[in-house]
């Protein structure tokens, strides 16, 4: 989509907004033009003497300046319903929308966009995966749907940035063609969907900044430093600024890892292998008569925020603690894969929430408004399906059972560290207010005991707060 000119922000035609902008944007200037006395629409850039209008979070062609002194102002980006009366500003030069008043706030409230829950995208799922593999053949239709929600993308969960990180490895035998499918994808969308920092727009009050988009996409080559965003999202499951969602997507030369215990392996939510069989034709395009056809397709998904509740949290982390241990046994591998930052990580942050992050990410896709377990169940049997992939890969690499080294890596732990281990084992699952109990030690010593059996894979946290031992 490099062809197009880079306006996402700057959008002034009808075609290049999904159905849902345009239809808001009209009704947002039927506000205006027939001065209503009750108005809505987003909040932005709150200051203590009024704020901005808006009709979605992202789109500012048009806009309303509002007054509101000795009113409590609501967060931004919050969706309200305001009333209040129309007044000019007497300036010879109007604003871009034309108004030249602003709009006097008697009274705000809070309300939630019940609009985002009846739309649909313009194009199908379908059509949406074939415009991104475009030119490309016999792609696993597997990895197919794991790349494509990168785009997707899964929104924040359990304290952690949401979106979909991808390390995909290369089976095929054209040397780069996991990284060129990996950084294709991003170029499928405008460069201005990614644009740093903070845009501008200028109303009555002066220059008002409003946050860029809070999706961001990180593709290219893992063989190479990785950028600072991506590192804090797959390493620490983070975002500066004011992303809320983060994908990353690497390819790699390689057809398995060097090391499963490094980025990007471990931070990834999914690691795919390019089966040997995908090729690329250039000549091979699927074309829309609407060239901006798969960024809409992202901008409207990105609206479903499906959500999960603690019950649901609270049966997943359960169902993947004892489903991700059996992959242990069934496969016959040493336990040093389920540590903290390693590649089968069964701490809660780990593939557990990886797991979640994909279930949020097909609920998106399948527009349900609140994650259920079954799907959860779903997402794993395919994350399953997809690791049994994998270890046809990698069996050579992974680590085998070992009970002599885990015996001599115990005998090398304090006496404090034993104690410890030897604790949670018995407690079966326990909190560290529990073990402080028991144990009689102080906050430092205890939390620096579990970092290092959680590191060594001795010990793991099933879900926050607690804690379980690794049988060695």
């Amino acid at each position: 989509m490099s062809y197009l000119p880079f306006r996402f922000l700057k959008r002034a035609f009808y075609p290049e907004f999904t159905s849902l902008e345009f239809q808001r944007i009209l009704s947002f200037k039927k506000q205006i033009t027939e001065r209503h006395k009750t108005l809505m629409g987003y909040c932005t850039d709150p200051k203590e003497d009024g704020f901005v209008l808006i009709p979605l979070p992202h789109i500012t062609q048009i806009y309303i300046n509002c007054s509101s002194y000795s009113i409590k102002l609501p967060p931004e980006n919050a969706f309200i319903l305001i009333e209040g009366n129309w007044k000019p500003y007497y300036q010879k030069e109007t604003m871009t929308t034309g108004t030249g008043w602003f709009f006097v706030v008697e009274n705000i409230k809070l309300k939630e966009d019940q609009f985002l829950n009846v739309i649909t995208p313009e194009i199908s799922y379908d059509e949406f995966e074939s415009a991104l593999f475009q030119g490309w053949f016999d792609v696993d239709p597997l990895l197919k749907g794991y790349l494509a929600r990168e785009l997707i993308s899964s929104p924040p969960v359990l304290n952690r940035v949401g979106g979909i990180a991808n390390s995909l490895y290369n089976a095929s035998p054209s040397k780069k063609a996991a990284i060129h499918l990996q950084t294709g994808l991003r170029k499928k969308l405008s460069r201005d969907l990614f644009k740093v920092g903070r845009q501008k727009f200028k109303t009555l009050w002066g220059s008002h900044p409003i946050s860029p988009y809070g999706w961001y996409l990180v593709t290219g080559n893992s063989g190479k430093k990785l950028s600072f965003t991506a590192r804090e999202r797959l390493l620490k499951g983070r975002s500066f600024g004011v992303h809320r969602e983060v994908s990353v997507g690497l390819g790699n030369e390689r057809k398995q890892p060097t090391n499963f215990s490094s980025l990007p392996v471990t931070g990834a939510d999914i690691v795919t292998v390019l089966n040997e069989e995908a090729d690329y034709k250039k000549d091979n395009r699927v074309i829309f008569d609407d060239p901006f056809a798969i960024m809409k397709y992202v901008l409207t998904m990105h609206t479903f925020q499906p959500i999960i509740d603690e019950q649901t949290i609270t049966l997943s982390l359960n169902y993947l603690d004892e489903k991700l241990n059996r992959l242990l046994e069934e496969y016959d591998l040493n336990s040093v894969i389920l540590a903290d930052n390693a590649f089968l990580n069964i701490n809660h942050w780990g593939r557990p929430l990886s797991i979640i992050r994909l279930s949020l990410s097909m609920a998106r896709l399948e527009r349900i408004p609140k994650l259920t377990f079954d799907t959860i169940k779903r997402v794993y049997n395919s994350y399953e399906k997809n690791f049994d992939s994998l270890y046809m890969t990698f069996r050579d690499i992974l680590p085998k059972t070992s009970k002599e080294v885990r015996g001599r890596l115990f005998e090398k732990l304090s006496l404090t560290e034993r104690r410890v281990w030897r604790t949670i084992n018995k407690l079966g699952l326990c909190t560290f207010l529990e073990l402080k109990i028991v144990l009689k030690l102080s906050d430092i010593k205890l939390q620096a005991a579990i970092e290092t059996l959680r590191l060594h894979a001795l010990i793991y946290s099933p879900r926050p707060g607690y804690y379980k031992a690794i049988n060695i």
